[in-house]
């Protein structure tokens, strides 16, 4: 997430799933750009640098293959391949230079561009690009997922949402980036496909239905705007344990607070909701669960006897 010139924060699609991992380790990153807290020191991770460069190498691939198939963009058919430019950092975070690269990317779109690279959409709280949007002619459009905010009735070229992930299996907050583009598409009146698109890193698709994942998106992006505008106006860094946002207690934040504190999620084979479970019963550090007795609702005689152990 960034700040507008304006102070308006504006979340990503890569927000969306950061907050489905950890909420808390989104709002500390929240929190750098805020000026609350100096920036993260975090170890470097060699391996996550390499798979972000293997990614980009994925999704080159996938770009050659469709300008094989379509050629590049041709304004005066209005057909082929279209790559939105990203702009400079500097007019990348002002409103009307996002209002201007959404507006570039909406005339592709409604002139029929066969794929459209790096579409960049900006509703004024959101802030994106998609991989890709492919032109499916002869679909019928999403069925039954609503439009709430849409500028007028849905009409033109109908496109699918596609975006290349190295995984070999399609995942939640993969599924949530897919369906905030395909909204994307509804609230500027244009008409995503019933299903959006994973391509993985052994070059398989998956395939989901938009109107599944709607409700989903909606929810978590409505709480996650919430929590971010909450949060900037309270104006105080985010504090570990604050009962009002999820941590995973496995990142790199939630790592250092989870040992400093001796949380019962040290404890070998510890799960998230046996925890819940154990704060509850006022269990929270490795030393209560060693020196607690008796039974904790919700967790069964031997595992709780194992993890005690």
């Amino acid at each position: 997430m960034f700040l507008l010139d304006d102070g308006t924060v504006v979340h990503s699609a890569t927000d969306l799933a950061a907050a489905a991992a950890c909420e808390v380790a989104l709002l500390r990153t929240f929190d750098v750009r805020l000026g609350l807290i100096p920036p993260l020191d975090l170890p470097s991770d060699a391996m996550l640098e390499r798979t972000a460069h293997l990614g980009d190498q994925h999704e080159e691939r996938v770009l050659a293959e469709h300008l094989d198939r379509y050629g590049p963009w041709d304004p005066t058919t209005g057909r082929g391949v279209a790559v939105i430019e990203r702009p400079e950092r500097s007019v990348g975070t002002t409103r009307a230079g996002l209002e201007a690269k959404h507006a570039e990317t909406l005339q592709v779109l409604r002139t029929g561009a066969d794929v459209v690279f790096q579409a960049g959409f900006f509703d004024g709280r959101f802030g994106g690009w998609a991989d890709f949007l492919v032109r499916e002619d002869g679909a019928a459009g999403t069925e039954g997922a609503g439009s709430p905010g849409a500028a007028g009735s849905t009409a033109g070229p109908v496109y699918a949402v596609h975006d290349t992930k190295l995984a070999r299996h399609a995942k939640v907050t993969a599924l949530l980036q897919l369906a905030a583009y395909a909204d994307q598409l509804l609230m500027a009146g244009l008409r995503p496909a019933p299903q959006v698109h994973l391509v993985l890193g052994d070059r398989t698709t998956t395939s989901h239905r938009l109107a599944d994942l709607l409700p989903v998106l909606r929810d978590r992006q409505a709480r996650l705007q919430r929590m971010l505008d909450e949060h900037q106006a309270g104006g105080t860094p985010a504090t570990w344990g604050d009962p009002r946002y999820r941590a995973c207690g496995r990142c790199e934040v939630c790592a250092p607070e989870v040992e400093a504190r001796r949380d019962v999620l040290l404890v070998a084979g510890m799960r998230t909701t046996q925890r819940a479970r154990l704060l509850t019963a006022g269990i929270a550090t490795v030393e209560d669960l060693a020196t607690s007795t008796g039974p904790v609702e919700g967790i069964g005689g031997h595992a709780l006897d194992a993890l005690r152990a």
